[in-house]
């Protein structure tokens, strides 16, 4: 992987996270596996004893003898337990709490008929808070936005006023006057209500994700935490318990609302955590003063039961304004967090994209480059036929400018003729740009110059995409040049094959000339051996003419096509020998061979020897005579069999000893053609097969077939 995509690779597994959590909703409950059965046990127990412990120090802190607690942690401390723990667990915990309140309560004096209830009462508001906020506020296990404690308490309030009225309604049936009945309404409502806004996020602070800090924790915060929860600890109890014994707070401390200070502190530099906690000892000793007959709200409220009233709610607001703030603050800082880590991924982002630019210009211009200093003029059209780009030698080929070709039609450098070719040339190549792909010299066209001027050019095509586009490069050549040399190398080739036709024709005419010259004297010879010689002369300068005469007539001077020479000779021969031989039957099989004239001349005069042989030698016996002659071109030899059904050789023929012309001959041209010749005797006749190898032409891949004898 190269350093740029690494480092963009980098970049992005970095942002990614940031971007998947700022789309997400902080308020997601993250699976947990349910515990083992151990520990939820465990659990269980530790919910119950838990409750039982708040419940008693509930009823300890009584307004009026008989009535409900000015503040209840129980209902708090089970409210947070149920939302952290699995539901499979809620019904043992629910169980054991009820049997420990309840319990307690017939301890402290309660008939069983009043506890039993009024602990059910207590327990199924727990279960009912928990129930809704489960359904409506599924994220308030996390405790991270304001709307979590906005659900709490409002939840939590209306819950737990009508399990007070449901209480209250239990103890007046048991003959207590309405207004106790009603003051133990508001004493439970408020007090339950205060016990889940500062119990239940006691429980859940500590199962949220931890806010990420710039910051590391220092001693210097210790010491600022220990500083800062004393003086609301000192604050609150001066103000609460001011004239409980020889408590006397000063005047300035003779109000509540001087812990405010301390509260927004701690929530501002503790967060959510640090907020509950100095909340939940601050409205411990608020409610014990006042329990107590401490002076805050003395003044204005006389009255204990009034006093106790205004506590809760005093208590709970500075709760409410406490925990709020901290949240605020803390998302704040997540918001923060968040920005900063992406600002950080965007940046390094940011800058391997500018690398990246720098290296795409980087590669044009060094693509610019290479497309001017590239001698052939090139032109990049899109698949409408537009130009796109080109290089400096197609803008001196054709004498435009770069800024007059891009953008423009390329047919403005077609000649007219050509243009409905070009396009439907690129129609076709938009279709199927593989097929049309030039892989050698492509078409040749009439270029249009700017001045309307043509020249021929040769195009070559080539495709490539960029994205889902189709690009076409057209490389232009001039090939003014290269035409003109090729037309004046086709007139020099015409000239010089007319002149080789030309004396081919009168090496053939010299050859007749002296073939002829051989025939006439034969004629006054009166020794048969000299007519022999001469008829013999004659026809071995016959067989040397007609290579040329072949040669003269065919459209290739390169080589002979020696199947239709050995056809003319055999018929040459036949001829000759045809009134002494009457029925001669002739078969020949001859496929397509072409030869050099250094091979078809030595083989044509040793086929002249064999077949003047076979035709004096070997019919002499009266038979119909048959010759066969094959000729075949096979994996670069050639062999030719000259096969008669005559009286055959001799047997005690012997070609080595024997010393006539003839013989000699052929020997002599067979090492000429670096071949060899074979001369054997068959049931009927002789074969001769003569072989060589092949200079000039095809030969194929399949074996020679065999012929065994003549028909």
């Amino acid at each position: 992987m190269a350093a740029p995509a690494r480092r963009a690779w980098s970049a992005g597994v970095r942002l990614e996270p940031v971007l998947h959590r700022l789309r997400s909703s902080a308020s997601v409950v993250p699976f947990t596996p349910p515990p083992p059965t151990r520990l939820l046990v465990a659990h269980v127990l530790l919910v119950a004893t838990a409750y039982a412990g708040a419940a008693w120090a509930g009823f300890r802190l009584l307004s009026v003898p008989g009535s409900s607690a000015i503040i209840w942690p129980g209902a708090g401390l089970l409210v947070g337990a149920l939302l952290l723990l699995p539901r499979r667990a809620w019904a043992p915990t629910l169980a054991a709490s009820w049997a420990a309140t309840a319990s307690l309560q017939v301890w402290l004096g309660v008939s069983p008929a009043v506890a039993t209830p009024l602990a059910a009462i207590g327990v199924a508001e727990t279960v009912v808070t928990a129930s809704l906020l489960w359904r409506w506020r599924p994220s308030i296990t996390q405790f991270s936005t304001m709307g979590d404690m906005f659900a709490l308490a409002s939840i939590g309030a209306v819950v737990t006023a009508v399990a007070g009225a449901l209480g209250a309604l239990l103890v007046w049936t048991t003959g207590v006057s309405t207004e106790t009945a009603q003051h133990m309404w508001t004493v439970w409502a408020s007090g339950h209500a205060v016990g889940i806004i500062l119990f239940a996020p006691l429980c859940l602070t500590w199962n949220r994700q931890r806010v990420p800090q710039f910051t590391p924790v220092r001693a210097t915060r210790i010491t600022e935490g220990v500083l800062a929860f004393g003086l609301l600890l000192a604050v609150t109890s001066l103000v609460f318990f001011n004239g409980v014994g020889d408590v006397a707070a000063p005047l300035l401390l003779s109000l509540p609302y001087e812990v405010l200070p301390f509260a927004i502190l701690i929530a501002v530099r503790f967060g959510v955590r640090g907020a509950v906690f100095g909340m939940v000892l601050m409205a411990l000793v608020a409610v014990a003063g006042t329990a107590a007959g401490g002076g805050a709200f003395r003044l204005t409220h006389p009255a204990l039961g009034d006093r106790v009233i205004v506590t809760q709610w005093f208590t709970a607001t500075l709760t409410l304004v406490s925990v709020l703030l901290a949240l605020a603050m803390e998302q704040a800082r997540w918001q923060e967090f968040q920005t900063r880590l992406l600002n950080e991924a965007l940046a390094e982002a940011n800058g391997v994209l500018v690398h990246e630019i720098g290296e795409r210009e980087r590669a044009a211009l060094s693509l610019r480059m290479l497309l001017d200093a590239t001698p052939e003029g090139i032109v990049v059209v899109d698949h409408e036929g537009m130009v796109v780009e080109v290089n400096s030698a197609l803008e001196w080929m054709f004498g435009y400018t770069r800024g007059q070709l891009l953008g423009q039609p390329s047919d403005m450098l077609v000649a007219e003729p050509d243009r409905d070719m070009v396009q439907a040339y690129r129609v076709r190549y938009v279709a199927t740009p593989e097929e049309m792909l030039t892989r050698g010299p492509g078409p040749d066209l009439q270029a249009l110059r700017s001045d309307g001027k043509t020249f021929p050019a040769q195009v070559g095509l080539s495709p490539y995409r960029l994205g889902d586009e189709l690009r076409i490069i057209a490389t232009v050549r001039d090939v003014t040049e290269q035409r003109a040399a090729e037309r004046r190398m086709e007139t020099s080739l015409r000239e010089k094959e007319v002149l080789l036709r030309e004396v081919h024709h009168r090496v053939k005419n010299n050859m007749a000339v002296m073939s002829s010259l051989f025939y006439l004297q034969q004629r006054y010879a009166r020794d048969p051996d000299t007519i022999r010689v001469f008829r013999e002369s004659e026809s071995r300068v016959r067989s040397m003419a007609m290579v040329h005469e072949v040669l003269y007539r065919s459209s290739d001077l390169s080589a002979v096509d020696f199947s239709r020479y050995l056809e003319s000779l055999v018929e040459h021969l036949a001829n000759v020998y045809r009134g002494t031989l009457p029925g001669l039957r002739l078969e020949l099989d001859l496929e397509p061979i072409r030869l050099s004239i250094e091979q078809a001349v030595p083989c044509g005069l040793l086929l002249n020897e064999v077949l003047t042989n076979a035709f004096k030698h070997a019919f002499v016996d009266g038979a119909p005579p048959v010759l066969h002659v094959l000729a075949r071109a096979r994996n670069g030899e050639v062999r030719i069999e000259v096969i008669d059904n005559g009286v055959g050789i001799p047997d005690d023929h012997a070609p080595d000893r024997t010393q006539t012309l003839g013989l000699r001959l052929m020997q002599a041209l067979t090492e000429q053609l670096d071949g060899t010749i074979l001369t054997a005797r068959q049931a009927r006749g002789t074969r001769t097969t003569l072989t060589f190898p092949l200079i000039v032409g095809t030969s194929v891949g399949t074996p020679m077939p065999d012929v065994a004898t003549a028909s």
